[in-house]
């Protein structure tokens, strides 16, 4: 038995794409530093769901968590940011998942260095 397409019965192969602009991964910010998080996610048949999330490593605290409604967009910028208020150095990581409607699936995982 396969998943159904909330478009149709055709099943797609093809997952979402995720390329991101900013920050890179392993990035150290300074204390005090803004966050920007910047980049397009696209799929050829429509996106279902995103997720941006960003948690420290050290407590596992949730700092940011971004799902905005992206539900048969064709693409999607992603054009947000957080400014941490730790003022010891720790690590954070970034997330961000994407689905189509077949449940294909794009992630990505980045580690950002806070220090001072």
């Amino acid at each position: 038995m396969g998943f159904s397409s909330c478009n149709s019965d055709d099943i797609e192969v093809l997952g979402p794409v995720i390329t991101l602009t900013t920050p890179t991964d392993q990035q150290d910010f300074a204390i005090g530093d803004t966050i920007f998080i910047q980049g397009d996610i696209t799929d050829n048949e429509g996106l279902h769901e995103l997720m941006v999330m960003v948690y420290q490593e050290e407590s596992g605290n949730t700092i940011l968590d971004y799902t905005p409604t992206v539900h048969d967009m064709a693409s999607f910028h992603i054009d947000t940011f957080v400014v941490p208020t730790d003022t010891v150095h720790v690590h954070y990581h970034l997330k961000i998942e994407a689905w189509d409607h077949d449940n294909n699936a794009d992630s990505l995982n980045y580690t950002l260095h806070w220090a001072d």
